[in-house]
């Protein structure tokens, strides 16, 4: 800035260092969470699942699917095929508003979180997660996440999406001993709920009246409450929290 410049301040009368133009996909995002934030009743329940042996399984699995088919298989792939199973389980989680009517949707399409290079988040669709197999799930996945990043997806990677999934543990320092945390994540509309993930860490917990370190994982579950109420938001919750705590159990359609 030459001297001849006068430096813009806010409206509170405090310097501004810079400007970003709310416009594009900024002011559309904006805009479209202000919307679901006034409009929608929501309720978030903070919780966390012994995810020791899920972080186990799913190092496992990744080498094996390396192994036997070249594709990698990421913490989210696996969480996508869960949150398959459970909406399956759980239809009223997979539903919409429409007016006076609750819409429970015959699809189940789950947008996923992806950083872009700008900082920015946006949310790819991956349909039919409960048809598919968990090598589909991650090739897909993949190029979605790929195109994400090189701002390459179309419309049609973007919408139709039934749940979201935003795994902010990806953006979280790494340390095993750092607390994990907690949000209040906003329900991407027209959908009816949202689960927002923070990164693993360990915890002393008590186990069968010994003191014992596990791998924790913590849960932020965001319902809109015109739609679900308390007791099949509980039930969606403890089926996936059996998942995390039961892999073995996960049909991973291979």
């Amino acid at each position: 800035m030459s001297e001849m410049e006068e430096q813009e301040h806010s409206p509170h009368g405090i310097a501004v260092a810079e400007t970003i133009p709310l416009r594009g996909q900024l002011k559309m995002l904006a805009n479209h969470m202000a919307k679901s934030h006034k409009e929608y009743a929501t309720f978030t329940n903070l919780g966390e699942v012994d995810a020791t042996e899920f972080a186990t399984y799913r190092k496992d699995l990744t080498a094996r699917m390396e192994r036997e088919y070249d594709v990698r298989v990421s913490f989210t792939h696996v969480l996508l095929k869960v949150l398959g199973h459970c909406l399956k389980q759980h239809p009223i989680i997979n539903s919409t508003l429409d007016e006076e009517r609750i819409l429970i949707l015959d699809e189940i399409n789950i947008g996923f979180a992806v950083a872009m290079e700008s900082k920015m988040l946006i949310v790819p669709v991956m349909r039919g997660v409960d048809q598919k197999s968990i090598l589909e799930i991650a090739e897909e996945a993949n190029g979605l996440t790929e195109r994400a990043r090189e701002n390459r997806l179309t419309l049609d990677d973007v919408t139709r999406g039934t749940f979201t999934l935003t795994n902010a543990g990806m953006f979280r320092r790494k340390s095993a001993t750092r607390t994990g945390g907690w949000s209040t994540p906003i329900i991407t509309m027209p959908q009816s709920a949202i689960l927002a993930l923070s990164r693993l860490y360990q915890k002393p917990v008590v186990r069968d009246g010994e003191i014992v370190v596990r791998t924790m994982l913590p849960t932020s579950f965001t319902i809109d409450h015109r739609v679900i109420n308390g007791v099949p938001a509980i039930q969606f919750m403890n089926t996936f929290y059996d998942y995390i705590e039961n892999p073995d159990t996960i049909d991973l359609g291979v």
